[in-house]
């Protein structure tokens, strides 16, 4: 009985570092061509890449948590929307999460030396990094949940890893998720299939 469980903990670390490797590498090479373009349009060389409009207001909220200054309830950015509570346009329970894990990081480990020309875009490389990181982990784990809850409808073991393992490195489980801009579903998709699989 032992063994079994260290074998679907094994399948499970197997499949989420597969998904979490796919998307990884999928955005690294997309970051790349970004960072290509922005250095040949610039003429720096820089390893600063923007995030997308939404991604880039989620971020500057995780930005202002990660800085102890948090949310505001009312952010006079957001043009006619300025008057609605921030809370009330949308969850920020990510950008929380990823404002306060960056701060136990860097208490627990320090922050990451970053190049002068990214400090020239950015004031820290380091969360950046550390965003996208999350995100693309966050959207590995809905792999490893897939293959869990197969073999919660009692799929053989064999089967069960290659429905995790097929969600993992396929084009249309890993193209939205890859970590490469903030998107709430590499969030929030891990719980609801967990609610789906504990129902």
């Amino acid at each position: 009985m032992k063994k079994k469980y260290i074998l679907l903990v094994l399948c499970f670390i197997i499949v989420v570092s597969t998904s979490f490797y796919m998307r990884r590498m999928n955005a690294k090479r997309e970051l790349k061509t970004i960072r290509t373009e922005i250095s040949r349009n610039l003429g720096v060389d820089t390893d600063f890449v923007p995030f997308l409009v939404e991604s880039s207001m989620m971020y500057s909220y995780a930005d202002a948590v990660a800085n102890g200054n948090g949310i505001p309830k009312y952010d006079k950015k957001l043009g006619t929307l300025s008057k609605v509570p921030v809370n009330q346009q949308f969850s920020s329970a990510l950008e929380y999460f990823l404002g306060y894990s960056y701060r136990l990081k860097v208490f627990f480990w320090g922050k990451s030396r970053s190049k002068g020309t990214d400090l020239f875009f950015e004031d820290n490389p380091d969360f950046s990094n550390w965003v996208r990181v999350n995100i693309a982990l966050w959207a590995a784990c809905i792999s490893g949940i897939i293959f869990f809850a197969l073999i919660a409808f009692r799929i053989p073991l064999p089967f069960a890893f290659f429905g995790g393992m097929l969600h993992a490195v396929s084009a249309a489980g890993i193209a939205r998720y890859t970590g490469q801009d903030i998107v709430r579903g590499n969030f929030s998709l891990p719980f609801i299939t967990l609610s789906f699989l504990m129902a």
